[in-house]
């Protein structure tokens, strides 16, 4: 088995979903029987560090990563002669931390043994792209959430630069018990007397239904098109309600007032709660109060979809999909079967929160073959995909 340098910016339990994939990845890979050395940031000396593992072992030499700190890892690499250096791409910064982490990692290839050179992207735009050729040039192999960014990073290489393997890791794309069963009901988000959990207990007792809608409402592809959409359903289901999770995000106010003017012109203000920036456990406590799951308003371009489908494939709940969502996510979303797939539009939209509100039937059915489908159809663990991917970039190095 191979020996593997990893390069992360966090570690469980920080709560970044993309420290939490990396973390998932590195002890699937352990699991397989790769002897693995990871190299992650100090936090403090009250950070509790994931499970210990017999094939892991990590290293913090410093506070962040950066050029002129990276030199300390040297002699660790050197006693370690990785044969793949994977890094992972930095929560929130796209490649422009992830550039520092990886700008001398290249030049190192020599003298320890020309390992192959790997890297995990999560939410990366064109303009980042161009940005770093030369550092996009040093890459034997990359790993993307989705199949837009797998697009993206094709058409990119497609310009005469040399492109590495490609391959799609879904971000939390695994075989979990806890699908069929659904998440404990008992989780707590905040105790204080103005916290979303009790702001939501109180919408539950008032209003039959809970839809939880995929936020921040700055991920949304169109927010006045998926707020249109979310009112009118409310306002045709009156014992209905919606949580947005993750709030507004950096939304331009004029944007949010607008936004706002429609639930109000709709008399369903009262009817729409927005959350703060929720952790892990928060959203899927969120979800698995919730009776059904309004995912198409995100943009699939976004982290923060491939994060919030996931998350809600793992509670179990009926999902409502775009069609451009459900082309590009690596699950084979099928409409009527595993969920509702409709078209970006808020007549669509519209229709498809309505019947499903009004169809308990259909929303149980969906629920139980959602997990059914989780249980038996997803089995592909990433550290399988991503041990395959080590395989392929070893004998083309």
């Amino acid at each position: 088995m191979a020996r593997i340098a990893f390069f992360t910016e966090s570690l469980p339990p920080a709560g970044d979903v993309i420290g939490r994939f990396a973390w998932d990845l590195i002890y699937s890979l352990a699991d397989q029987q790769h002897d693995i050395r990871v190299f992650s940031t100090y936090v403090s000396e009250r950070q509790e560090l994931p499970a210990s593992h017999s094939r892991i072992e990590i290293v913090r030499p410093f506070r962040r990563w950066g050029i002129t700190e990276l030199p300390k890892i040297v002699p660790s690499l050197l006693a370690f002669r990785p044969e793949v250096m994977h890094v992972i791409q930095p929560h929130r910064e796209a490649l422009r931390g992830l550039t520092n982490a990886m700008e001398l990692l290249p030049a190192m290839k020599p003298v320890l043994g020309k390992p192959a050179f790997v890297a995990s992207f999560f939410d990366v735009s064109e303009s980042n792209l161009k940005r770093h050729r030369v550092l996009l040039s040093q890459l034997d192999a990359i790993t993307v959430s989705n199949r837009e960014q797998r697009d993206l990073f094709t058409s990119y290489y497609s310009t005469g630069v040399k492109q590495p393997l490609l391959e799609v890791v879904p971000l939390g794309f695994a075989k979990n018990e806890r699908v069929a069963s659904g998440l404990p009901g008992e989780i707590l988000i905040i105790e204080d007397a103005t916290s979303e959990n009790e702001q939501l207990s109180k919408l539950k007792k008032t209003y039959s239904s809970v839809i939880a809608v995929g936020g921040p409402v700055e991920s949304h592809a169109d927010p006045l098109l998926s707020f249109s959409a979310i009112a009118s359903a409310l306002k045709h289901n009156a014992k209905s309600c919606a949580v947005i999770l993750g709030g507004w995000g950096p939304l331009p106010i004029r944007l949010r007032h607008a936004c706002e003017q429609i639930l109000f012109d709709n008399d369903v203000a009262g009817r729409v709660l927005l959350t703060g920036t929720l952790n892990e456990d928060e959203e899927a406590w969120i979800l698995s109060e919730a009776d059904l799951v309004f995912a198409a308003p995100l943009s699939e371009a976004r982290l923060a979809f491939t994060q919030f489908v996931r998350n809600a494939q793992k509670a179990g709940r009926a999902m409502i999909l775009s069609h451009a969502q459900a082309d590009l996510d690596p699950i084979r979303w099928i409409d009527g079967e595993n969920a509702v797939v409709c078209e970006s539009a808020v007549s669509s939209m519209t229709i498809a929160l309505t019947q499903l509100l009004q169809d308990p039937a259909t929303q149980d059915r969906l629920m139980r073959n959602l997990a059914e489908f989780s249980r038996t159809q997803v089995s592909d663990q990433p550290g399988n995909l991503v041990s395959r991917l080590y395989v392929k970039a070893l004998t083309s190095t």
